[in-house]
């Protein structure tokens, strides 16, 4: 995505970024993009339009004319564009940026904070960041509480100042916990802050304030939110020691004690008594799953219910019965009303695993809803509230597919309320052990059969693996292995790891000579040499990517780049070589 960065004048540093199709208008209008309030600024100015991937630059018989590096753009003569060049429409300056600036400027917002222990430093710095990621003529500025209970404006942008809204209206964001929309122009949001702490709420005010500009100072609100200098002191004192994070870990049904593990817990102890949206990111096959059901087991919402769906597995036409329910005879085939899983999941908890794999029409749906709180059943017209929390889970970038526009800006900053980091396998090393013997005591109970034991070299192996597949292979190797070797120790050659071969690839393009070089060995030779035939390696990397698309065999072929009935034909014939393979 690009961006046009203000270089000069009132909004000096603000920034527009351009759609990633169509046209851009540069003006003084309230109806153009990229709006600069300028009197030397004609109303349509210029305009930037993309043909066949190349931005061109047009003047629209503007006033003080448009130039490009220095060199003045007749009308009608359009001029190409390319990131680092300056342009100057009357008396402003701006130049072109490739690449997006909101995820890089919230995380360089979260940088900053880390360490700030003052809450009038966290007003300043994010007043001072969405004032320069929101579009210029933004005015934006913090709410702050005195001591006889009224509320002032401070730490805020020093270029605008407006009054603050009624104190009833900063109340009612307050009490929601969420944004508040006062008009088309003006918001409400609040930061969250803990008890003593007097910085209440950020108040946004613009020509045209867009859903995505809320959503982002809500997103900068909850990272601040996260800081040391808005939790109080007895927030800290109350902060779990680690032995106390390994007993809701287990209680929750979450095996390990690695610190990656268990700082994935205390982010999820910490949202748990909070409504705020929660996002789990994390590969495929880590657990994200499993912690979502440990936070809603851990908050006050435990006894009521735990929906969890699977976005990518939803067809789309489906989409919206599913989620929000359906009328009896709202489409051929509804023979009578359904109760979608906002309804179903009433005063718990709602799952959306995969939801970067949700259609645009889709999260534009859902962002309406999570923004309202409001939903109707398809064929409806009764409104009804919305009373679930929601959590979410991806193994994909967001952030980067905001930016990108591969998914929706405003639906990624509403439901990244408090995101948690999910750690592959590979960097909880140290919590194999506990797993793989959690797994082979649960195949010794299916089977009534004493567990199995692993040989001291068996472990290693298995410490030392990448585990691509994460702790769903780690699972299924395990339970394997559980029921092959029921009542004694696995032994290192009962180990079938894909990580061979990539060992043997380690030792060089010598070692692979020297054996291309030399006679043939037997087979025995080979596998001591850890080589093993192609079609081998074609098995196990076809299983390895099963594995870690959850059995979604649609999903599987494409990231494998085959069609469906090719991969059903190789696992048919892996089916017939080892029947074990069925039971997986």
């Amino acid at each position: 995505m690009d961006t046009l960065v203000v270089l000069s004048g009132r909004f000096k540093e603000a920034r527009f970024a351009l759609a990633l199709g169509g046209t851009t208008t540069i003006g003084r209008d309230a109806t153009c993009e990229v709006r600069l309030a300028d009197s030397s600024v004609s109303h349509a100015h210029a305009r930037l339009e993309r043909r066949a991937g190349v931005l061109e630059l047009h003047d629209l018989g503007s006033r003080n004319g448009t130039f490009l590096n220095g060199e003045r753009v007749a009308a009608g003569e359009p001029r190409r564009v390319s990131p680092g060049d300056e342009i100057k429409v009357g008396g402003v300056r701006l130049r072109l940026e490739r690449g997006g600036v909101t995820a890089s400027g919230l995380e360089l917002l979260a940088a900053q904070l880390a360490s700030v222990d003052d809450w009038q430093t966290v007003a300043a710095l994010v007043a001072t960041t969405l004032a320069r990621l929101l579009p210029a003529g933004t005015t934006v500025q913090c709410a702050i509480a005195t001591r006889g209970g009224e509320y002032v404006a401070g730490e805020g942008d020093d270029r605008t100042t407006l009054p603050l809204p009624p104190r009833r209206r900063i109340d009612e964001a307050l009490a929601a916990g969420a944004p508040v929309r006062l008009s088309r122009s003006e918001a409400v949001v609040p930061f969250g802050a803990r008890t003593g702490v007097p910085l209440r709420a950020l108040h946004l005010a613009a020509d045209r304030l867009s859903e995505q500009d809320v959503a982002l100072a809500s997103a900068a609100a909850a990272v601040a939110a996260r800081t040391p200098a808005l939790r109080s002191a007895d927030d800290a004192a109350a902060a779990p020691s680690d032995a106390e994070l390994r007993t809701a870990a287990a209680r929750a049904g979450i095996v390990g004690r690695s610190p990656a593990l268990l700082a994935a817990v205390r982010e999820i102890l910490q949202a748990a008594t909070s409504s705020v949206p929660v996002l789990l990111l994390g590969e495929s096959g880590t657990g994200k799953e499993l912690l979502a059901r440990a936070l809603h087991a851990t908050g006050p919402r435990a006894a009521e219910p735990f929906i969890a769906v699977n976005c990518a597995a939803l067809a789309p036409e489906l989409v919206d019965s599913e989620l929000f329910g359906h009328e009896k005879g709202a489409f051929t085939g509804a023979a009578a009303r359904h109760r979608g899983l906002f309804e179903q999941a009433a005063g718990g908890t709602l799952f959306l695993d995969e939801v970067g794999d949700l259609a645009p029409a889709a999260q534009a749906k859902l962002l309406r809803t999570l923004d309202t709180g409001e939903l109707r059943r398809v064929g409806g017209s009764e409104t009804l509230a919305v009373r679930a929390r929601i959590a979410c889970a991806t193994n994909k970038d967001l952030a980067r597919d905001a930016e990108a526009g591969r998914f929706r800006a405003d639906l990624f900053f509403r439901i990244a309320g408090h995101v948690v980091r999910v750690p592959p396998l590979r960097e909880r090393v140290e919590d194999v052990a506990p797993l793989v013997r959690h797994f082979l005591a649960a195949a010794a109970a299916e089977t009534g059969a004493a567990p199995a034991a692993l040989a001291p070299e068996v472990l290693a192996r298995l410490e030392a693996h990448p585990w691509p597949g994460n702790v769903r292979e780690l699972a299924m190797l395990a339970r394997r292995l559980g029921r092959a070797a029921a009542g004694r120790t696995v032994t290192a050659a009962e180990v079938d790891l894909p990580s061979a071969a990539g060992a043997a690839g380690a030792a060089g393009a010598a070692g692979v000579a020297a054996a291309a070089s030399a006679a043939p060995a037997p087979a025995a030779s080979l596998a001591a040499l850890g080589l093993v035939p192609i079609r081998e390696l074609e098995r196990r990397h076809i299983l390895a990517v099963l594995a870690a698309c959850e059995g979604n065999k649609t999903k599987a072929a494409e990231v494998l780049g085959i069609s469906r009935p090719t991969l059903y034909e190789k696992l048919k014939a892996y089916e017939r070589e080892d029947p074990n393979l069925r039971e997986r």
